[in-house]
């Protein structure tokens, strides 16, 4: 069994990880907490892997390997491909989602359903001892002008997946370790790893 420390404070990070495996009946590897906190990590950087870069450096000093660090993002073609890298700090540190919401439905008032493309971006990036991999996943969708669904955090209820006929937030925990960016960035860091 492969245990990988996760770069985060985030405990449903680490959860939603081993369901991706649970899910995709991937064996051998184990997802767990990284069992010191490290703050303050700035993450200024250009892109998805630059940031995910960034937090595996930070992670690092504590030579606790394999080591895995994350970075995503909500991409609205519409608006230049933003929020991008700023996500979760769009429109402000201390804005709330609802009001980030309703600013997003309002810039994309009037466009057709083709003009309102998204994608969700994962991007892992991987360390052990003899090496270093970067991964990305991408989901695609739409963004809808009512939010719908609680199962989910962040723009998950305005992020419509047409073949399922249902928002981010709609979808079970199962149903989203097997379509979400984070999915699928996982999926192929494993695939990677099995080589």
């Amino acid at each position: 069994m492969t245990k990988i420390y996760i770069g985060s404070s985030n405990k449903h990070k680490i959860f939603e990880f081993n369901h991706i495996l649970k899910v995709n009946k991937i064996q051998g590897f184990e997802f767990i907490k990284f069992p010191y906190n490290v703050e303050n990590i700035e993450e200024n950087g250009a892109t998805y892997e630059e940031n995910a870069i960034i937090k595996l450096k930070a992670y690092s000093k504590f030579n606790l390997l394999p080591l895995v660090t994350d970075d995503s993002g909500l991409e609205i073609e519409a608006l230049n491909n933003t929020p991008g890298i700023k996500s979760a700090r769009f429109l402000g540190e201390h804005i709330s989602y609802r009001e980030r919401f309703n600013y997003i439905i309002d810039k994309l008032k009037g466009l057709s359903t083709k003009e309102r493309k998204a994608k969700f971006v994962c991007t892992l990036a991987y360390k052990d001892s003899n090496k270093q991999i970067i991964v990305r996943g991408e989901c695609e969708g739409i963004i809808v002008d009512t939010p719908v669904g609680d199962n989910g955090f962040g723009y998950d209820p305005i992020f419509y997946i047409p073949q399922l006929k249902k928002t981010m937030a709609e979808l079970s925990d199962d149903e989203k370790c097997l379509i979400s960016h984070r999915a699928k960035a996982t999926l192929n860091l494993v695939q990677k790893l099995n080589k």
